[in-house]
């Protein structure tokens, strides 16, 4: 068995191998220590601070890539507060950091999640 994750503006991530049942029934996986840690390794996650992995931010639309399309989601809704798609870092504010930091960084990746 494998795992996805899926958050509300990133790129979804699947575990690069099956999860063992440790017993009873539980399972954990860390998809945060190494980027082989994701299917498809460097191409499908980010370090967030060196040694730490992540998932990719700034997939607006959540149509599984990161492109024009959220970016001009994002436009709409500059200086905005609340809880919204396009607040990437979930500061509540839909500003320059959002999109400077996570939609530029992330622009033309894409979610390799087999469907």
């Amino acid at each position: 068995m494998y795992v996805v994750v899926w958050h509300r503006n990133h790129l979804g991530v699947l575990s690069a191998v099956p999860l063992i049942n440790s017993g009873n029934g539980i399972y954990s996986y860390n998809f945060t220590s190494d980027s082989s840690q994701v299917y498809g390794g460097t191409q499908y996650t980010i370090e967030l601070m060196p040694g730490i992995w992540g998932m990719p931010s700034g997939d607006i639309n959540c149509d599984g890539e990161i492109d024009l399309s959220d970016k001009a989601i994002w436009d709409n809704d500059a200086g905005a507060y609340g809880y919204l798609t396009s607040d990437l870092n979930m500061d509540r504010q839909v500003d320059n950091q959002d999109k400077l930091n996570f939609w530029i960084k992330n622009d033309s990746l894409n979610c390799h999640v087999p469907e």
